[in-house]
């Protein structure tokens, strides 16, 4: 993956020098790192120098966590979409959308039937992001050549009231929901995002599923348990998985590039790749209604 993640920055960004460009972008991995240990942090982005950073320092290992969640809910996942030849899913937060690539990776892996896959992805900074969402369609076709791909980014603050109501049509048509890594961002405002979330649910198609994922940090598992009793009030839904399960800790086997770890990632002080992640995750069902039978009117 990184190999493909380098090529296509260097599409992007017409680069000469690789090695030049990886060694500029090691103040922007700095300041990632010490901003990120803040749980509350949030970035500008708006640099595409940041965006590269990201790509190249946490996006692997982030897919990687989409991934390993899809390949944990298996069981339901395969259930749910056994029969569909083409999927449609819908990453909240996502920013570059490395669920993205974990999708595409794991309907090829799991021998899905799915030729067909469309991508919205709802980002209050959709459309800073947009090249790094260019570098994601690449990867898609690198990780599933057998899928026609497509992603459409939509600006979206799920900190604001009733920012789904533009988009019914889209969540009603959607079989796979994955908001991750973004958690951080509604903690001060908590009710808001859970009646953001309810309506997503409302309006969630039979069978759909929707993934919450995100680090181990307790105001996350705070708010991430918040979600998930408001979800058990709610009928027709099931908790396919609770976060009250305990988190997973996620060693990656993605394998560096020398040029990487020789210009960029070179073990210094916030310059050591990043190989590992605890996170917890959240997964809920949209159930059939319940047939009720009269069995006063059956005729024996």
């Amino acid at each position: 993956m990184y190999r493909s993640i380098l090529r296509a920055i260097e599409q992007q960004e017409q680069i000469q020098d690789v090695e030049h460009y990886l060694q500029s972008l090691k103040p922007y991995v700095i300041n990632l790192r010490r901003g990120f240990r803040n749980s509350l942090i949030r970035v500008d982005y708006s640099d595409f120098k940041v965006q590269a950073a990201y790509l190249l320092a946490y996006y692997p290992l982030y897919s990687e966590v989409t991934y390993r969640v899809l390949m944990d809910l298996a069981e339901p996942i395969h259930q749910a979409f056994a029969q569909k030849k083409r999927l449609q899913a819908c990453f909240l937060g996502g920013g570059p959308t490395p669920e993205a690539v974990a999708l595409s990776t794991y309907l090829k892996q799991s021998g899905s039937q799915v030729n067909s896959l469309t991508a919205y992805a709802f980002d209050i900074a959709a459309t800073t992001w947009s090249k790094s969402q260019e570098v994601s369609k690449y990867l898609v076709s690198k990780a599933n050549s057998e899928i026609q791909f497509s992603l459409q980014g939509h600006p979206l603050n799920l900190c604001q009231k009733n920012v789904f109501s533009t988009y019914r049509d889209i969540i009603q048509t959607t079989d796979l929901f994955v908001i991750q890594n973004c958690l951080n961002e509604f903690v001060n405002t908590p009710q808001v995002f859970i009646e953001n979330i309810d309506f997503l649910i409302q309006e969630m198609s039979e069978s759909s599923i929707l993934i919450i994922a995100d680090l181990n940090f307790e105001i996350v598992k705070r708010l991430m348990g918040q979600v998930e009793c408001h979800f058990r009030t709610v009928s027709r839904l099931e908790v396919i998985r609770s976060n009250a399960s305990g988190y997973s800790c996620l060693h990656s086997r993605l394998p560096l590039l020398k040029v990487l770890t020789d210009n960029l990632l070179t073990g210094e002080e916030d310059l050591i790749p990043k190989k590992k992640v605890n996170f917890n995750y959240l997964a809920i069902q949209k159930m059939p209604i319940a047939v009720q039978f009269e069995y006063a009117s059956i005729p024996f």
